[in-house]
Protein backbone atom coordinates (compact mmCIF):
# COMPACT_ATOMS: atom_id res chain seq x y z
CA UNK A 1 0.00 0.00 0.00
CA UNK A 2 1.02 3.76 -1.06
CA UNK A 3 0.48 6.24 1.55
CA UNK A 4 -0.24 9.55 -0.12
CA UNK A 5 -1.08 12.90 2.01
CA UNK A 6 -4.40 13.93 0.67
CA UNK A 7 -6.02 17.39 0.87
CA UNK A 8 -9.49 17.76 2.09
CA UNK A 9 -11.73 21.08 2.45
CA UNK A 10 -13.61 21.77 5.88
CA UNK A 11 -15.38 24.76 5.32
CA UNK A 12 -18.56 25.69 3.84
CA UNK A 13 -18.93 25.58 0.28
CA UNK A 14 -21.67 29.04 0.39
CA UNK A 15 -18.23 31.06 1.30
CA UNK A 16 -16.25 29.52 -1.68
CA UNK A 17 -18.26 32.11 -4.39
CA UNK A 18 -18.14 35.12 -2.82
CA UNK A 19 -13.97 34.61 -2.47
CA UNK A 20 -13.36 34.26 -6.28
CA UNK A 21 -14.50 30.43 -6.54
CA UNK A 22 -17.02 29.62 -9.56
CA UNK A 23 -19.05 26.27 -9.21
CA UNK A 24 -19.49 24.07 -11.96
CA UNK A 25 -21.43 20.76 -11.95
CA UNK A 26 -19.38 18.08 -13.99
CA UNK A 27 -21.55 15.83 -15.83
CA UNK A 28 -19.89 12.61 -15.61
CA UNK A 29 -20.55 11.41 -12.52
CA UNK A 30 -22.47 14.63 -11.30
CA UNK A 31 -19.86 16.20 -9.32
CA UNK A 32 -20.56 19.41 -7.44
CA UNK A 33 -17.18 21.17 -7.78
CA UNK A 34 -16.20 24.84 -7.19
CA UNK A 35 -13.04 26.18 -9.35
CA UNK A 36 -10.48 28.63 -8.52
CA UNK A 37 -8.45 29.82 -11.64
CA UNK A 38 -5.09 31.60 -11.38
CA UNK A 39 -4.54 31.31 -15.14
CA UNK A 40 -6.28 30.05 -18.25
CA UNK A 41 -4.75 26.53 -17.83
CA UNK A 42 -4.17 26.66 -13.57
CA UNK A 43 -6.89 25.71 -11.28
CA UNK A 44 -7.59 24.77 -7.79
CA UNK A 45 -10.63 22.46 -7.93
CA UNK A 46 -12.88 21.20 -4.52
CA UNK A 47 -14.81 18.73 -4.99
CA UNK A 48 -18.23 17.93 -3.29
CA UNK A 49 -17.82 14.88 -2.72
CA UNK A 50 -15.25 13.70 -0.74
CA UNK A 51 -14.08 16.85 0.12
CA UNK A 52 -10.99 16.52 -2.13
CA UNK A 53 -8.71 19.45 -3.20
CA UNK A 54 -6.78 19.13 -6.47
CA UNK A 55 -4.10 21.06 -7.45
CA UNK A 56 -3.57 21.58 -11.07
CA UNK A 57 -3.70 17.88 -12.56
CA UNK A 58 -1.88 16.34 -9.63
CA UNK A 59 -5.11 14.69 -8.48
CA UNK A 60 -4.24 12.33 -5.59
CA UNK A 61 -0.91 14.42 -4.76
CA UNK A 62 -2.32 17.88 -4.55
CA UNK A 63 -1.98 17.02 -0.38
CA UNK A 64 2.00 16.68 -1.25
CA UNK A 65 2.17 20.31 -3.19
CA UNK A 66 0.16 21.87 0.11
CA UNK A 67 2.32 20.45 2.59
CA UNK A 68 5.39 21.87 0.93
CA UNK A 69 3.62 25.03 0.60
CA UNK A 70 2.52 24.80 4.37
CA UNK A 71 6.61 24.01 5.74
CA UNK A 72 8.25 26.68 2.60
CA UNK A 73 6.21 29.56 3.95
CA UNK A 74 8.82 31.35 4.98
CA UNK A 75 11.09 31.21 1.91
CA UNK A 76 8.57 31.46 -0.41
CA UNK A 77 9.09 34.62 -1.61
CA UNK A 78 12.57 34.59 -2.59
CA UNK A 79 11.43 31.05 -4.69
CA UNK A 80 9.27 32.84 -6.84
CA UNK A 81 10.58 33.14 -10.52
CA UNK A 82 8.51 35.33 -13.15
CA UNK A 83 5.70 35.17 -11.12
CA UNK A 84 5.61 31.37 -10.44
CA UNK A 85 6.76 28.65 -7.81
CA UNK A 86 8.30 26.03 -10.00
CA UNK A 87 8.84 22.40 -8.59
CA UNK A 88 9.59 18.82 -9.90
CA UNK A 89 8.12 15.88 -8.39
CA UNK A 90 8.92 12.33 -8.11
CA UNK A 91 5.89 10.70 -8.69
CA UNK A 92 6.63 7.38 -6.47
CA UNK A 93 7.34 9.01 -3.27
CA UNK A 94 5.74 12.49 -3.34
CA UNK A 95 9.33 14.03 -2.69
CA UNK A 96 9.49 18.03 -4.07
CA UNK A 97 12.29 19.58 -5.16
CA UNK A 98 12.51 23.39 -6.22
CA UNK A 99 12.67 23.34 -9.64
CA UNK A 100 15.22 26.53 -9.93
CA UNK A 101 17.79 27.22 -12.25
CA UNK A 102 20.70 24.63 -10.62
CA UNK A 103 17.87 21.33 -11.04
CA UNK A 104 17.00 22.95 -14.68
CA UNK A 105 20.59 22.12 -15.61
CA UNK A 106 21.17 18.44 -13.67
CA UNK A 107 17.43 17.48 -15.39
CA UNK A 108 18.78 18.86 -19.18
CA UNK A 109 22.00 17.28 -18.42
CA UNK A 110 20.34 14.41 -17.22
CA UNK A 111 17.51 13.91 -20.05
CA UNK A 112 20.46 14.61 -22.65
CA UNK A 113 21.73 11.54 -21.39
CA UNK A 114 19.24 9.59 -21.80
CA UNK A 115 18.59 10.44 -25.36
CA UNK A 116 22.21 9.86 -26.35
CA UNK A 117 21.33 6.47 -24.66
CA UNK A 118 18.15 5.99 -26.48
CA UNK A 119 19.84 6.77 -29.76
CA UNK A 120 22.23 4.15 -29.46
CA UNK A 121 20.66 1.55 -27.24
CA UNK A 122 16.82 1.91 -28.89
CA UNK A 123 16.07 0.54 -25.52
CA UNK A 124 13.20 3.25 -24.45
CA UNK A 125 12.41 1.00 -21.17
CA UNK A 126 14.44 3.23 -18.64
CA UNK A 127 13.41 6.12 -21.36
CA UNK A 128 9.76 5.95 -20.50
CA UNK A 129 10.59 4.52 -16.45
CA UNK A 130 12.00 8.24 -16.05
CA UNK A 131 8.82 10.48 -17.64
CA UNK A 132 6.95 8.25 -15.49
CA UNK A 133 8.79 8.71 -12.21
CA UNK A 134 8.91 12.58 -12.58
CA UNK A 135 6.78 15.35 -13.18
CA UNK A 136 7.45 19.22 -13.28
CA UNK A 137 4.86 22.41 -12.25
CA UNK A 138 4.92 26.26 -12.68
CA UNK A 139 2.27 27.20 -9.95
CA UNK A 140 1.65 30.93 -10.40
CA UNK A 141 1.75 32.89 -7.30
CA UNK A 142 -2.00 33.31 -6.65
CA UNK A 143 -3.04 30.20 -6.28
CA UNK A 144 -0.23 29.52 -3.80
CA UNK A 145 -1.12 32.23 -1.73
CA UNK A 146 -4.84 31.11 -1.77
CA UNK A 147 -3.88 27.69 -0.90
CA UNK A 148 -1.95 29.46 2.17
CA UNK A 149 -4.82 31.96 2.75
CA UNK A 150 -7.27 28.56 3.16
CA UNK A 151 -4.63 26.77 4.83
CA UNK A 152 -4.75 29.75 7.99
CA UNK A 153 -8.39 29.69 7.64
CA UNK A 154 -8.23 26.61 8.86
CA UNK A 155 -9.96 25.08 6.00
CA UNK A 156 -7.80 22.61 4.62
CA UNK A 157 -7.11 19.37 6.33
CA UNK A 158 -4.26 16.98 5.42
CA UNK A 159 -4.86 13.67 5.79
CA UNK A 160 -2.96 9.95 5.27
CA UNK A 161 -4.93 7.93 3.51
CA UNK A 162 -3.89 4.39 1.70
CA UNK A 163 -3.80 3.41 -1.55
CA UNK A 164 -3.01 0.12 -3.62
CA UNK A 165 -0.04 -0.33 -5.54
CA UNK A 166 -0.12 -0.42 -9.17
Amino acid sequence: MIKRLMAKYTGRYKDLIPAGYTFHKLYANNYRTYQFSANINDSLWIFQKGNDIELLDFYAKSGFIVNCFVKNRDRLPEMYEDGHFSIRMNNHTGKIRHFNMGERRFVWATERRMHDRLEKTGNRAAFDLYWKKWKTAHIPKKMVEEVLRLHDAGLIELVEKEFPEK
